[in-house]
Parts: C-alpha cells; structure tokens; sequence
C-alpha cells in the first residue's frame, strides 16, 4: 500500500504523510510538532474550532472605553489540532487551512486511533 498525503496548507507547508504503520508530520511554521509517529502510539486526537475569547474581547474593550482610546476588536483562539502519543502531546495551529481538509484529517488519525469519528 502507497503512502497517502494529506496537505493542509502550502506554505508554510502543513502536511501528514500516512503509510501502513505510522505517520510523518511535516510542519514548517512549528518544526517542534513535526516528527514520525507510530500508529500504535496514538491515544487520542482533540479538535478546537475557532471561537472568541469573551474575557480577552471585554477585557480589552474596557480598557480602551478607560483609556478613550475607541472600538475594540474581537480576540479569537485559533482552531488547533491537539495530538496524544503515549509519550508526547503534538499541538498544531491550523491557520488558514480548509475545515474539509481539516475534517478528512481528523477522520483519518480517529480511525488510527480506533477511536469513533
């Protein structure tokens, strides 16, 4: 069976690279997170959507009423991919990258991990 490549952004290059007994990571924007990671080692896979961060956008916009300063924006955290290894967790920042491709990926390290979609 070939290797099969999931590629979430291009630059900087976000890509995972399946074969039959493990996983490569390739991750330009965060080196730290890439690596090849067994199957048999994969406990669980998180997924955190984008969503504003209430407390940071009040806070802030108190301030600035304060200050005079004006508006105030809308603080966001940032989807993320958490990835658990029996001895190493694996976070990912997925900027700018598709939320099919995102969904095809997640499937994919659940049905590694025997884990349901």
């Amino acid at each position: 069976m070939g290797a099969e490549k999931i590629v979430l952004k291009e630059s900087p290059p976000l890509e995972f690279i399946f074969d039959e007994n493990s996983f490569q990571i390739i991750n330009a924007a965060n080196p730290d997170s890439e690596g090849i990671y067994e199957h048999a080692t994969l406990k669980s896979v998180g997924f955190h959507k984008e969503k504003t961060n209430w407390f940071l956008t009040i806070f802030s916009f108190m301030v600035e009423l304060v200050v005079g300063v004006g508006g105030g924006d809308r603080y966001k955290d940032k989807k993320k991919l958490t990835i658990h290894h029996a001895n190493k967790k694996v976070k990912i920042d997925l900027f700018d990258c598709e939320q099919k491709t995102i969904d095809k990926l997640i499937s994919k390290l659940k049905a590694i991990a025997n884990l349901t979609p």
